[in-house]
Formats: C-alpha cells, structure tokens, sequence
C-alpha cells in the first residue's frame, strides 16, 4: 500500500512552488498583492494560518 505523505501547510506551496522557483521575494509578492511584508512571509514560513490571512483580506476588500 502507497506511503500517505504528510499534509503540507499552504505556505510550504507558496515558498516552495512559487516564491524560490520564481525568485521572488516575500516582500515583493506582499507589495504586488497590496498586503503587509509580515503577514506574507508568516504564511510562507508556515506560521500563520491561510484562513486568517485570507479572512484579513476579504476584511480590507469589503471596506474599500
């Protein structure tokens, strides 16, 4: 039977299928996206959660 892999958090995406592929820095997709620098490189470290994040930006979208 087929070894189940671990759940990957969806930073660990972001980092590795984006952001080092592309050379792109955390900072640079934030500013790109119109999000705080932090709140970009917390998700791609793995220690923040997406629902918060993406919570947040529903929040800033529904206020503009």
């Amino acid at each position: 039977m087929a070894k189940k892999l671990k759940p990957m958090h969806p930073g660990e995406v972001l980092r590795e299928e984006f952001l080092v592929p592309l050379k792109l820095s955390a900072g640079a997709l934030a500013k790109a996206c119109g999000l705080p620098r932090t709140r970009i490189e917390r998700l791609a470290n793995a220690t923040r959660d997406l629902r918060k994040v993406l919570d947040r930006i529903e929040t800033v979208n529904k206020a503009a």
